[in-house]
């Protein structure tokens, strides 16, 4: 290509380098600089954050990563140049773009799995969602995702995981007070049914000795999606989706194969795995106003309208229950001691169906921890009263039924778990 001084772009880019050169780690130190004086305060949004200029930030780590990243630019360009005039033709136009492309998805990904760019990930998307119902299970996933990354105390922890009934339902600042020399981790988001307990049991962080805690219902079996990618792939693991595909049946996992090679892909891959919640902090960088408008007794149709059809219909109820079984194989066999509480659910949803179902898990339940061995605890030797007046909605407790629940699951966790 001939420009109008009759110079081609392969004569012009090497002058170019030349002359300005110098530019792009001056540039780098200077966003190094910018980056150290205002980018926590930009994740977090939040002004407290942010640091009054000095000339001591261009010294800061920061700063010179950026100037040194600035000038690696023109030097892999001035190599590019050089191996451009040596590479065959369709080494030029397809192999090495090809190899170089991939070689920094690989690099971004490796980056992405370290804590240091993990930790301001899930910050930002946390500072970036809605009050209210809008974006819950995104809340609660990023709280999860931060815990990971934070050091466990010595010695046996207690897990308690579950659907949003478990957030609704214990006061985990009581349940850490009560229990002064262990770790609570909770590992409970909205919408956890037991295929996708399944599908990130070790994320739920339940080592040997640990005290794993969960809260099971009929309306914990009842999930409308078999693999719901979209849900488990921030918090999928190998081992999880093995166990999920194994739970269903064959022609099942075959007909969603793209469900699962999705979530191959986010086992492999912190950049897939974490996707939808890039784009919802490039689509808020400066955040939301206001919270969803959904009232109680909106969510509470919803929930009836879900349960009342879903426990009639059965849908994936087997599938369901293998996985569950599944889950609590695992973890007993792992030296984990486990306690199953029988969830609990508004008596105003109940129908012949959801009853039935209801009875059909307990017996499931009651089985298992006579042949695994865990504690399984039903509703009907749970010594506390829910009373109608403790109910948020038709599957949510309010404050006082919290407050009850919690004080009970305290004195029998207390008998159950070693100090």
């Amino acid at each position: 290509m001939e420009n109008p001084q009759g110079k081609t772009m392969a004569e012009r880019e090497p002058a170019f380098l030349k002359r300005t050169w110098w530019l792009f780690p001056l540039l780098g130190l200077a966003a190094g600089a910018a980056w150290k004086m205002r980018g926590w305060s930009w994740i977090a949004l939040d002004p407290s954050l942010a640091r009054p200029w000095s000339a001591g930030l261009l010294a800061s780590p920061s700063a010179l990563g950026a100037a040194a990243l600035g000038a690696a630019v023109p030097a892999l360009w001035w190599l590019g140049l050089r191996l451009d005039r040596r590479l065959p033709p369709l080494a030029k136009t397809f192999t090495i773009p090809a190899l170089a492309a991939l070689a920094l998805l690989g690099a971004a990904d490796v980056v992405m799995k370290h804590p240091s760019a993990q930790n301001p990930f899930w910050l930002a998307l946390r500072a970036r969602l809605q009050p209210g119902y809008a974006d819950y299970y995104a809340r609660e996933l990023a709280y999860w995702r931060l815990d990971l990354l934070e050091a466990r105390r010595p010695g046996p922890a207690l897990v308690v995981a579950g659907s949003s009934q478990v957030l609704h339902g214990l006061d985990f600042d009581a349940l850490r007070a009560a229990f002064p020399g262990r770790s609570v981790l909770r590992r409970a988001t909205a919408g956890m049914d037991q295929l996708k307990a399944c599908s990130v049991q070790e994320r739920m962080s339940a080592r040997p000795g640990d005290t794993l805690v969960l809260v099971v219902s009929e309306l914990d079996v009842i999930e409308p999606a078999r693999i719901d990618h979209d849900w488990m792939r921030p918090l999928v693991t190998w081992r999880g989706l093995r166990d999920v595909v194994g739970s269903l049946r064959p022609w099942d996992a075959l007909r969603q194969w793209r469900s699962v090679c999705d979530l191959a892909l986010a086992c492999t891959s912190e950049l897939w795995a974490g996707r939808d919640y890039v784009e919802t902090i490039l689509a808020r960088p400066w955040g939301v106003r206001g919270a969803s408008r959904e009232t109680a007794g909106e969510v509470f149709r919803v929930e009836y309208d879900h349960y009342t059809q879903d426990t009639r219909n059965r849908p994936y109820v087997p599938e369901e229950l293998r996985a569950l079984e599944k889950l609590l194989a695992r973890m007993t066999g792992a030296g984990v001691k486990v306690v199953v509480f029988e969830g609990r659910v508004n008596p105003a949803l109940f129908t012949a169906d959801s009853l039935a179902l209801r009875e059909e898990v307990r017996g499931r339940l009651a089985e298992w921890s006579r042949r695994l061995g865990f504690a399984y605890i039903p509703e009907s030797a749970q010594a506390v009263t829910i009373d109608p007046g403790d109910w948020a909605d038709g599957t949510h407790l309010n404050d006082a039924g919290r407050g009850k629940f919690t004080r009970y699951m305290t004195g029998v966790l207390a008998g159950l778990v070693q100090p």
